[in-house]
This record gives C-alpha cells, structure tokens and sequence, in this order.
C-alpha cells in the first residue's frame, strides 16, 4: 500500500510540476548564499511546501479511507500501535 501511495503521489507531483519538502533543497539555498534571494524568502518557500505536502498527503489519505472503507480498522490498529511504540519508548527513558 505504502509503494502504490508513494508512486501516485509522486506522479501526480511530477505531473503538477511541483516538488517534495526534500527535492531539489540545494537550488533554494544557493541562491539565498549567492544574493539572489533572501532568508525570508527561503523561508517562506519551506513553510510553504512543507504545509502543501502535509495537506495533500492528509486529503490523499482521506480519499483512500472513503474509496477502501476495509482500510479503516487497519489504519485504526497501525495507529494504537504506534502511539504505544512512541509512548512506550518515552517513558520507558524517562524512568
């Protein structure tokens, strides 16, 4: 499921002439360091890509949970596992 989403996903990014938080990060940084565009505006492109992908992989997900309602109770138990992995580990050091 994770190779399909990630395929798709990066067709449809391909195909919008968009890109990745982590494509192409050097280009933005080199023109920062060469003069040619601000701090701010680095910024300002990293927040907002960084939000775009976020977004779009939220409304990605949503789709998929309504075309594969099977899916649900997967996503559900994947999720209760993790929170006891990430809680586990958390207070497991801090004890």
């Amino acid at each position: 499921m994770a190779g399909l989403a990630f395929s798709v996903g990066l067709i449809a990014l391909l195909l919008g002439h968009s890109e990745l938080f982590t494509e192409g990060f050097l280009v933005p940084v080199s023109t920062v360091i060469a003069g040619v565009a601000t701090w701010l505006g680095l910024l300002r492109l990293w927040v907002t890509v960084l939000v775009m992908n976020l977004v779009g992989g939220w409304a990605f997900m949503w789709i998929v949970m309504r075309a594969l309602p099977e899916l649900h109770s997967t996503a559900a138990d994947w999720l209760v596992w993790l929170a006891w992995a990430v809680l586990g580990n958390v207070v497991g050091a801090s004890c």
